[in-house]
Formats: C-alpha cells, structure tokens, sequence
C-alpha cells in the first residue's frame, strides 16, 4: 500500500516538472527581465483619475515610468511623483499636467540609457502622485496627495 502512495507521489512530482517546465520562460526570453505594475484609480475634482506606474530591469537597463492620466487639474499645473519604498520616500519627477487625446495628464519616464538615475522598484513599493512642486520646479513628496498605487509583479502567461 505504502509502495503505491510513493510511485503516485512521484508520478505527480514528475507531472509537475514537466509541467513546469513546458510552461516556463522560453529561451528566447531575455534572462533577469523583471517588471513591476502599479495601478489605481480614484476621485480627482470629481473626475475619475487613473495612476499607472511601471518599472522594468532588462539587459539593456532600467526604466520607471509613471502617468496620471484623466485628472481634473489646469493644464501647467505641476505633480509630483514619489516613490515610497520601506527605506524612505524618493522625489521622482514633477512634470506638469498637459492635453493629450482629449485627456489631462502628467506623466514621466526614468531610463538608464539616457543617462538617468532609475531606484529599483520591489513588490510593496508605492507610487504616490500629489498636486505641486517646488519653487524650482522639483518633486516634493510633502504635496497634497492626489492617488497612490502599490508596486506587484507582472504576471506573464508564458505557454
């Protein structure tokens, strides 16, 4: 009886790694790419705003983008971007709400190939937007908040 319930166990670890491994990453894939998505939605001047954050390490470096996109704010207006990690806050960027397609936005892009500083971006970080900037035009995480969202792995469906 105890010979049966060991080969099913074993049968069924074998049925696992096989498994895993026709599902797994292809070779073709690029090895160490992690992305990581925030995203939430919510109130801004009665209009509902979506954040939408996104950091990527690949062979060719790292990007953190960020965008706030249908907010009822004037155009010029300055946001400032935050990113909350457990270490402490980090002053992102502080671009100004402009039209696109109709919509408000503000938004910003960090990449290393252009030279930028990029923080890495973990699980549980949070993107924080908020109304205004400094005097010289900078982040300043002490604003107003506007929205926030958590930083989670991107799941990819490779089969």
């Amino acid at each position: 009886m105890n010979s049966w319930k060991n080969i099913r166990i074993g049968l069924s670890i074998l049925t696992l790694a096989l498994f895993a491994g026709g599902c797994g990453s292809s070779s073709s894939d690029p090895p160490n790419e992690i992305e990581m998505q925030a995203r939430a939605q919510g109130l801004i001047n009665g209009m509902e705003a979506e954040l939408d954050g996104q950091f990527r390490i690949e062979a060719e470096g790292q990007r953190l983008r960020g965008e706030l996109d249908k907010l009822n704010l004037a155009i010029g207006t300055p946001v400032s971007f935050c990113l909350v990690k457990s270490t402490g806050t980090v002053a992102l960027a502080a671009p100004v709400v402009m039209q696109s397609s109709g919509d408000e936005l503000a938004q910003f892009e960090l990449n290393t190939q252009n030279g930028q500083t990029v923080p890495t971006v973990v699980a549980g970080d949070t993107l924080q937007a908020r109304q205004g900037a400094t005097a010289s035009g900078t982040a300043d995480c002490g604003k107003p908040l506007l929205l926030s969202a958590v930083f989670q792995a991107e799941v990819n469906q490779h089969h």
